[in-house]
């Protein structure tokens, strides 16, 4: 590949949130390199460290823990004020550098409960649970759809 040692880049738009360029003459390692680095260095938190002290639920521990990792979190505003955990002189997690998150629900219906993620409560109002986030608070057209469905509770089950 002769053009490889050679490739050029065109940014076409600049925003505050995105970088529009056309990236020219390169294979498509280049390509994913670049893509992964940029995925890499956009900070982002994520739930990391769980303690359940109750679950009566059909799923195992572990794929619920999973399942909560995978809820997408907003953190625009608090994101960049957070230190890493490896960085913090806590002992523990403190507000400098976590957000705890509280889920405690359990079924008294006969009926079957959903535990969605807006069943997450935050310590943190700036860090909540995406679709949870776009909510009002006296709104009455938010739909059960919206939110990320984490696990099905029977009568007399328990998640927290």
């Amino acid at each position: 590949m002769p053009y490889a040692n050679n490739p050029s880049v065109t940014v076409t738009s600049v925003t505050l949130e995105n970088v529009q360029f056309v990236l020219e003459d390169t294979d498509l390692s280049m390509a994913n390199a670049l893509r992964r680095i940029f995925l890499a260095e956009v900070p982002t938190i994520a739930i990391d460290w769980v303690h359940l002290m109750s679950n009566s639920t059909v799923l195992h521990d572990e794929f619920l823990v999973h399942r909560l990792g995978l809820i997408p979190l907003t953190s625009e505003e608090i994101v960049d004020q957070l230190i890493y955990t490896r960085d913090c002189e806590c002992t523990d997690y403190c507000p400098r550098c976590s957000v705890e998150f509280t889920l405690d629900v359990k079924c008294n219906d006969d009926t079957t409960r959903a535990v969605t993620s807006r069943d997450l409560i935050s310590n943190n109002p700036k860090c909540v649970p995406v679709p949870s986030g776009m909510r009002e608070a006296s709104s009455t057209d938010y739909g059960f759809a919206d939110d990320i469905l984490i696990v099905k509770l029977r009568k007399g089950q328990v998640q927290f």
